[in-house]
């Protein structure tokens, strides 16, 4: 099984097997202050053959600090190939709060059954954040 992709959002929810997004594909966050704590959605989605003896399959999303070297929070499911039938195609949607403790590089790291499998970077930037 394989991660297909990764988005970032300010808000994500999969319903009956579709994605809905708001203010997605996005990589930068803005912040004014280094330990602000900012509320995004992350989804992401795996595919793959599934196995004839395992059809869940545990995967991880961790948001890690590049400057720091830290991880910052760590998101763990199991999902399962067949729930939405041929498509093969298992989606994720998760909002979160995190408190970045930094400026500059950070990423997404998707993982499946403890091997990553994709890594999506993004920036947290000094500036002025949007009210509300």
């Amino acid at each position: 099984m394989q991660t297909e992709w990764i988005i970032l959002a300010d808000y994500v929810e999969v319903v009956r097997g579709r994605l809905y997004l708001m203010g997605g594909a996005w990589e930068a966050v803005i912040i004014n202050r280094a330990d602000m704590t900012h509320a995004f959605g992350i989804a992401a989605a795996w595919s793959g053959l599934p196995d004839a003896d395992d059809q869940l399959h545990s995967v991880v999303l961790k948001i890690i600090d590049d400057v720091l070297d830290e991880e910052l929070l760590q998101v763990k499911a199991e999902v399962d190939l067949l729930a939405n039938g041929p498509s093969r195609l298992a989606q994720l949607a998760v909002n979160v709060s995190v408190t970045f403790k930094s400026f500059g590089g950070h990423s997404i790291v998707a993982t499946v059954d403890g091997r990553e499998s994709k890594r999506l970077p993004f920036h947290v930037e000094r500036g002025q954040a949007f009210p509300g």
